[in-house]
Order: C-alpha cells, then structure tokens, then sequence
C-alpha cells in the first residue's frame, strides 16, 4: 500500500498526474491528506482502492484539462478552479463515498465536465454530500440526483437537474450582473430557463442573449433595451 498517513506538514500534496493501480492492485491510504492533480487521474486496475478520513483527491489548475481514466472510488472528490475542464472516461463510474465538490466561479468562468467520447455517457454515484455550482455538464449519468445552481446543460445528461434562473433585481437593471439572478453570482445559459419576477429593479436586456424559455411573472417587467416591454400577458412565445 502507499501511505500518505505519517507525512509531516503541509497535508496536501501536489502532483501533475497520477496513475493508481499500475502493476496490480493497490491501495491507496491518504488518511487526513489531500493530493492535489493538476492533470490526468489514470486508475489501472478497478480492483485498487483509496482510502481516507478526511483527505480529498482535489483536482485544480485551469490552464490543464484533467482527464479521469478508469473506475474508481473515491473518499472524498474535489474541484473547485473555474475555467477548468474535466473529461471522464466515456462509460466509466467514478464513486464518492464522502463529499462531492464541483464549483466553478462567476468570475474564471464554469467547471466544464465532458465525457472523452463526445455522446458517450460518464457515471458518477455520489454516496453522501453533493455541492454542485456553477457547472457545465455534457454526456453525464448520476445514480442520484444532483441538483445545481448556476449551472448549464450541454446535453445527454440524467438525473442531473438544473433550476430556473430567477431575476431578483437585487443590485441593478443589467441583465450581466450575477447580483441580480438567484443562481450563486451566475447568468442564464444557453440552455437556461429564465423566469424574470418583480424585484428591485426591473431586467433590461440591452443586448443580444440566448436562453431556452422565457417566463414572465405578475407584476414583473422585461424591457428590451427601451424599445419594447414584456408583461404576463405576452410572455408565451
């Protein structure tokens, strides 16, 4: 077994990849450490295990796709860099046995996660805590349901649910503005469901932006930059 369990200070351990399971069986035993890669998790052999108390495999580093080759169970999986591409070996399950952390950040952009064969459905099986926000998903199989915020659907995913983008109109008029939706600091996608409802200020949409559908609630009021305004009453299209 390698052993990270006796390891003096810091408790994380950073690597650019790492491969688990060459030659055989193995078990990794991380104890209260963390190991931080910045590219590629390769798990060889199914049959090797990880294991932890608190310690997290921790992928970080956006200007390096990640890829995650083989089945593997985790105790705890964490990324939380935004901008940063994770690709899941097409067919394959990963299991989190502990806490799942997906976040990306308004500010470095969503967590991107793709199967390495475009249309070719990744597993995942969260077995305990999932914080998801702010991701962007394509070609994914959950065995629970995981429920986002400020996140998008690239297509072909099941048991992943992505909310309604509310407008809540807390800090201005611009459509740009994360402050103003209820999704964690994120704007509508390309896929998003937007609901515009009466808040502080009213939405103006100043420019050319694309969303799935459209609704418009009582009292509340979408103002196409100035030269036309949504009520209820024309809001289904």
């Amino acid at each position: 077994a390698t052993s990270y369990n006796n390891q003096a200070s810091p408790s994380s351990f950073f690597s650019e990849s790492t491969t688990q399971g060459a030659g055989g069986a193995t078990n990794l035993e991380m104890g209260a450490y963390n190991i931080n890669v910045a590219g590629d998790f390769t798990n060889r052999n199914d049959l090797s295990t990880i294991t932890a108390t608190t310690g997290a495999i921790i992928f970080y580093d956006a200007s390096k796709t990640s890829t995650i080759s083989g089945s593997t169970t985790f105790p705890n999986l964490s990324c939380v860099t935004g901008g940063k591409q994770l690709n899941f070996e097409a067919g394959s399950t990963q299991t989190i046995i502990g806490a799942l952390t997906l976040q990306g950040t308004p500010a470095e952009g969503r967590l991107i996660l793709r199967s390495t064969v475009e249309g070719t459905q990744w597993n995942i099986d969260p077995q305990d805590t999932v914080s998801a926000v702010g991701v962007d998903v394509e070609d994914s199989v959950s065995a629970e349901a995981i429920t986002t915020r400020g996140s998008v659907s690239s297509g072909n995913n099941t048991n992943w649910f992505f909310g309604p983008y509310t407008w809540t109109g807390t800090d201005s008029t611009d459509w740009a503005t994360g402050g103003n939706w209820d999704q964690a600091g994120f704007i509508p996608g390309l896929t998003s469901d937007v609901v515009i409802a009466a808040g502080d200020h009213y939405a103006v949409l100043d420019t050319g932006r694309q969303f799935h559908d459209l609704t418009i609630n009582e009292n509340a009021m979408l103002d196409i930059d100035g030269r036309l305004r949504l009520y209820p009453s024309v809001s289904s299209f």
